[in-house]
């Protein structure tokens, strides 16, 4: 009733975030269904976040409607966070499709969600794709790339890596690192001594916060702990 009822934003976001772990009750899927036309553009991504706790049947249902999200939106965001919803939960040519016209796109958060879908399904085509976005001015991309080369990179990327540390500062660093550490798992030992000494740049006195220090040193040890 609140959700239907209710003017103010707020009001229907609240109303939203109770159906949270409830869409077994029919009403309640229903009118979540409802707020993927909502003429709040927060409201219609925080129905798509809701609708990743649907049924198989209730799955089935939705991607017609969550395709036209993808396609026809008129905001950005709540495209990619359609696109991200169909890698999570479809395959198929006309999925992959949505992916690969996202590769098109000039909205970053859009391209960014299409690489992810399409590393799901095809991470070379991923890979070679990210190649040629590595010089795009977006933390979005930049992220999305970091990700793909954390898992399915090697040695080759590790100047990406190092192109981009400059790029995070701050609390961003943290994720930078993180991803970082990640990524020289995948590296011969020439690369983690390297990298190893990129990392430890954040842990001298005055570099960084206490926190990125910590992340740091984590993952230092964690690198240590690998070759013991």
């Amino acid at each position: 009733y609140q959700y239907k009822n209710a003017p103010k934003y707020l009001d229907r976001l609240e109303a939203l975030n109770s159906f949270k772990g409830n869409l077994s009750n029919p009403k309640v899927y229903k009118c979540v269904k409802l707020a993927l036309n909502d003429k709040w553009n927060g409201h219609r991504s925080k129905a798509i976040s809701l609708l990743g706790e649907a049924s198989d049947a209730q799955f089935t249902e939705l991607k017609p409607l969550i395709v036209a999200i993808a396609k026809n939106d008129e905001k950005t965001m709540v495209r990619a966070d359609a696109i991200e919803f169909l890698s999570k939960h479809y395959k198929g040519d006309d999925i992959s499709q949505i992916f690969a016209n996202a590769m098109n796109e000039k909205s970053y958060v859009v391209l960014g969600a299409g690489l992810n879908g399409l590393a799901k399904e095809n991470p070379q085509a991923a890979m070679q794709k990210a190649k040629d976005l590595e010089n795009e001015n977006s933390d979005n991309i930049r992220y999305t790339i970091m990700d793909l080369y954390s898992n399915y990179g090697d040695d080759k990327n590790n100047a990406f890596f190092i192109n981009q540390k400059d790029n995070f500062g701050g609390f961003e660093a943290m994720g930078f690192i993180n991803m970082y550490g990640q990524f020289l798992k995948r590296c011969n030992d020439v690369t983690v001594l390297s990298g190893a000494e990129v990392i430890k740049g954040y842990t001298v006195k005055g570099k960084s916060n206490a926190y990125v220090k910590y992340v740091a040193l984590k993952v230092l040890k964690d690198m240590v702990n690998r070759y013991q």
